[in-house]
């Protein structure tokens, strides 16, 4: 009858703790702020990100569409979560001390499983 011998070493293990991300989806900011909304904090009118960063959100998710020329019949013709308008966002997001997650669409137009267009470029 044949014996394993097992052995085993105990080392010093450093664990680090992991990184926790509260985020929100600021997105339609700039397009709601360019409509009139104005944000409030204890009745007070406050920038979005700064309410959000002033309450532990640590991320801001943001939208990327390549030419998303269906807003061309809204907002008289002024376009949102292009590369402009995104780079705006991520200048407030680090103003406000938030990282930021990049969300490219691989659409020119809202997708979802049943509906999924190329992007004209």
């Amino acid at each position: 009858m044949k014996y394993l011998l097992y052995i085993v070493f105990f080392l010093p293990i450093t664990l680090q703790a992991q990184t926790f991300y509260q985020g929100a989806d600021l997105s339609y900011i700039n397009e709601l702020e360019d409509c009139g909304v104005i944000y409030k904090e204890n009745e007070l009118p406050k920038d979005p990100y700064k309410i959000f960063a002033d309450h532990n959100c640590t991320l801001v998710r943001l939208r990327l569409w390549h030419t998303p020329s269906w807003y061309d019949h809204l907002n008289e013709g002024k376009r949102y979560s292009h590369l402009a308008d995104v780079k705006k966002s991520i200048k407030r997001a680090k103003m406000a001390k938030m990282q930021v997650l990049l969300d490219f669409h691989l659409s020119d137009n809202w997708a979802d499983p049943s509906k999924q267009v190329i992007p004209a470029a």
